[in-house]
């Protein structure tokens, strides 16, 4: 290479590593916005809670009411939380990572915790995208991997409500590092971190995995074992609970987890929907790539992409690079996977293999082969994407309570506190005045702004997400003490109703 192409290529390297740095910083400083418990989404409260559930030391479950040893109580919450949490389709390697690190924040604010722990997402997003192009494109490539990894569909998303995935990438990139570098089990042994993460990312475990067993000079038996044994203790890691096997010990009877594991994996995992193959469905992820790329017309857009799929897949079918075929290869099922089979064109599952693409394609990229089409439709599609990303996530940043709920005097979030105040200090008179309302627990309607005891507020009561039948009040009060909802039911003698503009209370009277 001359000294003018490396010149130019330092210069490229630099402008990409400022805009992917700038890219960093925006979704931290924006993040900083909508930061009260109150107004979480209820995927990152979710995730809140988590950490609350272990510093609060709180038995959000109510699975240890029995114990009246109050030191032995918080010994075994701690232990739940932290084992098992309630949620198994992530496991708790992911919340612990936040629960032991955003966790002594708890005793600042909750606004010092929301904004930590999304600090944390970005980094782990930031750390998943660097590292993955770090270890495995040449360093001249480095940062426009990076700026264009950042630009695919619904990074906004990933930013904005934390989810495993940016752990998931991060555990890939250590895996494929150790899979270049010949260290197998410590490869297999990062890929099954991620694949316990988050189930799709079984796709490229077992691909990469195959080339290990084709590779590797090991006796085939004790290379099954080997991985077997791996995997098995990368499973430990993510779900510890699962080290407890369904037993009867006398009176106490200890839930079958594994069957728990299972039926997250196969409902929640595919969010309830049957997985059929079913053509319609390319049409649904069809029309929300060429949306966020902001093409007028879908099969303009199916055109483009194609043809930029048949350069890449061009230049890397005709390498010698082994591991940019199986990338492609991983690519090609993911997509047909999603397109055929998942009904609800949810973008932010094609960030991953859409980063496997991209990584592919510049571990075969040479100087002297250098095609200008596809690199020219790369950045144009980064541009864009950057862009769309930034539009969506300053419009879901603003702060705009649901129209359905028609929270009329509610434009801000201090307004959404003041609010939030009011219905709980109206729930404490409520309990003042009925004795016979005993349970101290009001339950809530998830969609509303929420508040939490002693984060909010500190008193009596527990305020406790409803996600029962919520045909009938009746169902939430026998429960609890109290039901907050939106729904303005019909109600019998037996029940008091009262609200707080669109906040409905029910209890039963005495």
């Amino acid at each position: 290479m001359n000294v003018s192409n490396k010149s130019l290529t330092k210069f490229t390297n630099s402008t990409f590593k400022f805009l992917s740095l700038c890219l960093f910083i925006f979704y931290i400083i924006t993040n900083l916005k909508n930061n009260i418990y109150e107004v979480l989404f209820i995927d990152e409260r979710m995730l809140i809670d988590d950490i609350y559930n272990v510093w609060l030391i709180e038995d959000l479950y109510d699975r240890f009411t029995s114990i009246s040893n109050q030191s032995l109580k918080n010994i075994l919450i701690i232990f739940i939380e932290l084992a098992y949490g309630g949620d198994l389709r992530y496991g708790r390697l992911w919340s612990n990572f936040f629960i032991i690190l955003a966790g002594p924040v708890t005793f600042i604010s909750d606004t010092a915790v929301i904004i930590f722990s999304r600090i944390l997402n970005s980094l782990l997003f930031f750390s998943g995208a660097y590292l993955l192009s770090k270890y495995l494109v040449e360093k001249k490539y480095l940062w426009i991997s990076v700026f264009t990894i950042y630009s695919f569909s619904a990074v906004e998303f990933i930013h904005r409500v934390p989810k495993p995935d940016p752990m998931v990438i991060l555990f890939v990139a250590i895996g494929l590092k150790y899979f270049l570098d010949k260290k197998f089990y410590l490869s297999i042994f990062f890929l099954a971190l991620a694949s316990f993460l988050k189930i799709n990312a079984i796709i490229i475990f077992f691909f990469i995995w195959v080339n290990i067993f084709i590779k590797s000079k090991e006796n085939k038996l004790r290379l099954i074992i080997k991985t077997s044994l791996i995997s098995l203790g990368s499973l430990f890691i993510v779900n510890p609970i699962l080290l407890i096997p369904p037993l009867n010990l006398g009176s106490v009877e200890i839930p079958n987890f594994y069957k728990i594991y299972f039926n997250w994996l196969t409902t929640q995992g595919s969010n309830s929907d049957e997985v059929l193959f079913n053509f319609t469905f390319f049409n649904n992820w069809l029309y929300e790539l060429s949306n966020f790329y902001k093409f007028p017309n879908k099969y303009l857009f199916l055109f483009i992409v194609t043809v930029l799929l048949v350069l890449l897949a061009k230049e890397i079918l005709v390498s010698s690079n082994d591991l940019s075929k199986y990338l492609l290869l991983i690519f090609c099922f993911y997509m047909f996977f999603y397109f055929f089979f998942i009904e609800r064109a949810w973008t932010h599952y094609l960030h991953l293999p859409c980063s496997l693409l991209l990584i592919s394609y510049f571990r075969v990229l040479k100087d002297k082969h250098l095609t200008l089409i596809p690199i020219i439709l790369i950045s144009i599609f980064a541009v864009i994407g950057n862009f769309s990303n930034i539009d969506r996530f300053l419009n879901d940043k603003t702060f705009n309570m649901n129209d359905r709920l028609d929270y009329v005097s509610v434009e801000t979030q201090e307004d959404a506190e003041v609010l939030v105040a009011r219905v709980v200090d109206k729930i404490k008179l409520i309990y003042e005045e009925n004795e016979h309302l005993n349970k101290n627990k009001v339950y809530w309607h998830p969609d509303l702004i929420t508040p939490r005891n002693k984060v909010t507020y500190s008193e009596n009561f527990y305020v406790r997400e409803y996600w029962g039948n919520k045909d009938k009040v009746n169902f939430a009060i026998e429960e609890g003490d109290i039901f907050v909802t939106y729904t303005n039911y019909e109600t019998s003698d037996f029940i008091m109703k009262t609200n707080i503009e669109n906040f409905y209370i029910y209890y039963y009277k005495k």
